[in-house]
């Protein structure tokens, strides 16, 4: 049976002077439970934008396995929006969406809702249409620690895969097994929990410090010989100086005691 939902083929984005992705490469298979972390603004969210096909990539694919996948959303919009009647109307579209029936959306007083309530409502209705893939931008910014843990639940009986983006470390340690990062461009797994990632990121760091210190070593010992072949250089420089003065001198002596023989000689052959 093949469970793999999505294979992204060596993708890459690009905006005017940032690189989102270069060559990236990520398999999503039936029950993964995945973390997209990265610094902000390194397009996280956009890399969610091009699995919806909401963007295109400027190179590779995003090939999904079904004809017409069902893929639950779960953006951080749904809850930025606060300013009445407009919020309502606009949460009430997105929910739509979801497949929230217009009664349900009628018997809530969507004006003094919070913002767990409201991630908590859109959640509900993305999971009633069963997706095959869950994408969730920042789903616990507005939940309290029952909002949390019912959000935990959800996820943990969701048959389908989850690819999430979230800050919260301790919720990734609960709720994923796979780590993917993105970072200046680059896509990275890890397979585990946020914290075997970080345990894996410190024992990189380390080998990058080691490797490091090892290469300033070497380029110091490079340094060294340098200057000890720049000293012997000049040393050498300098004695060959010296005796180059030394045979220049004793060449102009010599010139000298040739010169007086030869005036010696001119003066005796010239005496009568």
């Amino acid at each position: 049976m093949n469970n793999i939902i999505l294979k992204a083929k060596g993708i890459s984005k690009s905006f005017p002077g940032k690189q989102i992705i270069k060559n990236g490469e990520l398999t999503i298979l039936k029950g993964d439970r995945i973390g997209l972390v990265g610094w902000n603004g390194e397009g996280k969210t956009t890399f969610f934008q091009m699995l919806l096909g909401q963007v295109e990539p400027d190179e590779g694919e995003i090939v999904y396995e079904s004809d017409h996948p069902q893929i639950g959303y779960l953006p951080q919009a749904v809850v930025q929006s606060r300013e009445g009647d407009l919020w309502s109307n606009e949460f009430a579209r997105q929910l739509s969406r979801f497949g929230l029936q217009q009664e349900a959306l009628e018997s809530l007083d969507m004006e003094h809702a919070s913002g767990g309530e409201k991630v908590k409502l859109a959640l509900s209705a993305i999971l009633q249409k069963n997706p095959e893939l869950l994408l969730l931008d920042e789903p616990t910014n507005h939940l309290d620690a029952k909002g949390m843990q019912w959000l935990e639940e959800q996820l943990s009986s969701y048959a389908g895969a989850v690819l999430l983006i979230s800050h919260d470390r301790y919720f990734l340690d609960q709720t994923v097994n796979e780590i993917v990062e993105l970072n200046k461009g680059k896509l990275t797994v890890y397979t585990g929990t946020y914290s075997d990632y970080a345990a894996k990121k410190r024992e990189e760091r380390q080998h990058h410090q080691k490797a490091y210190d090892k290469q300033q070593k070497h380029i110091g010992e490079i340094q060294s010989q340098i200057d000890h072949l720049s000293r012997w250089a000049a040393k050498a420089h300098r004695e060959q100086g010296k005796k180059g003065f030394a045979a220049e001198i004793k060449m102009k002596e010599s010139d000298g005691v040739r010169k007086e023989k030869r005036s010696a000689g001119t003066i005796q052959n010239e005496a009568p």
